[in-house]
């Protein structure tokens, strides 16, 4: 592991521990501020109704706070989250896939080279979520989950540094 490594992990686990605790409350009101966010939409909307910072972050919306564009029309599907969003109709439009400054296949983001050689001609949508944005995530459409993987490593905070291209 790299001193650069050592140090990431390091600062993330030392913020991690610092959203949790009963004093990052005080953060709460500058970021709702700064950001221009609508507590309106979500549950609690008094920012004194959360505990830490971290239970603000994943705060939930309202009921009807984000309405379902046509819910009727399984042929539609909805953003699942506030985000940033791009999308790629097929993998040969752009060959590989931008994450962090780097270019991944299927297969390598998903580390098995048999789901990746299945999916290789699939559409993609990333979604990218910025600090004001809600940070959970919901399906879009209506159906059922046939495959998944826990992918084993460590997860960063995205930093500005870390969206520049190579």
């Amino acid at each position: 592991m790299t001193k650069l490594s050592t140090l990431l992990i390091r600062l993330n686990s030392e913020t991690g521990e610092k959203v949790v605790n009963s004093s990052s409350r005080k953060q709460i009101k500058p970021f709702v501020d700064f950001y221009g966010i609508n507590m309106n939409d979500f549950t609690p909307s008094d920012i004194n109704g959360y505990n830490n910072f971290q239970e603000f972050f994943v705060r939930k919306h309202k009921p009807g706070s984000r309405p379902i564009y046509q819910q009727e029309d399984p042929t539609k599907a909805v953003i699942v989250a506030d985000s940033r969003v791009v999308v790629y109709d097929n993998l040969s439009q752009t060959r590989s896939i931008w994450i962090k400054g780097g270019h991944f296949t299927i297969a390598d983001l998903v580390q098995d080279r048999n789901v990746g050689e299945r999916w290789a001609d699939g559409a993609v949508a990333s979604f990218r979520l910025s600090p004001q944005d809600y940070h959970r995530y919901h399906s879009p459409v209506e159906g059922t989950i046939k495959w998944w993987k826990q992918i084993d490593g460590n997860y960063y905070q995205v930093d500005p540094l870390c969206l520049q291209s190579k």
